[in-house]
């Protein structure tokens, strides 16, 4: 409805991923949507499992049979259920990370009480691309937006 009764060109925001489906992607091209890269569709699975040492920091957390130095980085989140995220700040060895914040205390009841705790790695996008990309296609239909945040039009 806002598409039809704006005069101004309307070009939505849309998952990279939803492009390559079969009716969505031909769909999202017509409308001239633009594709946008969402972290959470880039996790992967990782190697190893996860525990977390009762003596140790908080801001500390081990793996077995992991390969941190290969599959994280910093500012990658390690997600070790739908509910609980944690931000690495440095990979410190194939085995342990330090994490930008502490583990609070459904992470640890969590790697406390499962014996092989398996987890997801979210890798950090840079999406200042991304955001060229948006302003160059906003600028292509003539609209802009100036330093305090007002939209103009050419």
């Amino acid at each position: 409805m806002v598409a039809i009764s704006s005069p101004r060109r309307f070009a939505p925001l849309m998952a990279q991923n939803s492009f390559k489906m079969n009716i969505i992607g031909p769909t999202a091209r017509a409308v001239k949507a633009i594709p946008v890269i969402r972290p959470q569709d880039l996790a992967t699975k990782g190697d190893g499992t996860l525990f977390y040492k009762k003596d140790d920091n908080l801001l500390n957390l081990h793996g077995t049979y992991t390969h941190f130095m290969q599959q994280v980085g910093p500012r990658y989140l390690i997600v070790l259920s739908k509910t609980i995220k944690v931000e690495v700040m440095e990979v410190v060895s194939d085995t342990q990370l330090k994490l930008k914040t502490q583990l609070n205390e459904e992470a640890i009841q969590h790697l406390l009480h499962e014996d092989d705790t398996k987890y997801k790695v979210i890798p950090h996008v840079d999406q200042s691309f991304s955001m060229k990309r948006r302003m160059s296609a906003l600028i292509r239909v003539n609209v802009y937006y100036d330093i305090s945040g007002r939209r103009r039009s050419r």
